[in-house]
């Protein structure tokens, strides 16, 4: 995150670390279907996710899509810059994979929840609110989430 800070000239807030056990299982499981449905597995990298978002950015012409795994984006947000270039890419692969190696599952996960910057993207927060309130009123809000894989054409949410 330092060099992130110079490289780019992006402050960021101090880490408030709050340990996995203290973070609702529903929050966490939330965060893992709509980030990396398949992040327990794959080993850091998910190729089929890669060669996705590939296809529709080339489609389309622009970058739309990252098809980053949950190691993936905790390698970019620890270590690298916000810059979207393909060598950044190939980096964040080989830190994923190596971190897959040497870390559980649960670990790394417990890192990216206390590295994601959550107000940065207030779409994440309101569609982790709008399951809560799903949650709450007992209803099963994986059964209507077309909406959410629309806006991340390489995730799907499935029950």
């Amino acid at each position: 995150m330092v060099y992130r800070g110079i490289t780019s000239r992006q402050t960021s807030q101090p880490i408030r670390f709050v340990p996995l056990r203290q973070i609702p299982r529903v929050a966490r499981s939330m965060v893992v279907k709509l980030e990396d449905y398949r992040f327990y597995q794959h080993a850091g990298v998910d190729l089929g996710a890669l060669r996705d978002a590939w296809m529709v950015n080339s489609s389309i012409g622009r970058t739309v899509s990252g098809g980053s795994t949950i190691p993936m984006q905790l390698a970019r947000n620890l270590f690298l810059t916000p810059r979207k270039t393909y060598f950044r890419k190939y980096v964040e692969a080989i830190i994923a994979l190596e971190m897959d190696l040497v870390m559980p599952k649960d670990r790394i996960l417990e890192l990216y929840l206390n590295s994601i910057e959550w107000a940065g993207d207030f779409r994440h927060r309101r569609r982790l609110r709008a399951l809560l309130q799903e949650r709450r009123r007992g209803a099963s809000a994986w059964t209507r989430c077309g909406a959410w894989s629309r806006s991340s054409p390489t995730r799907s949410v499935s029950t």
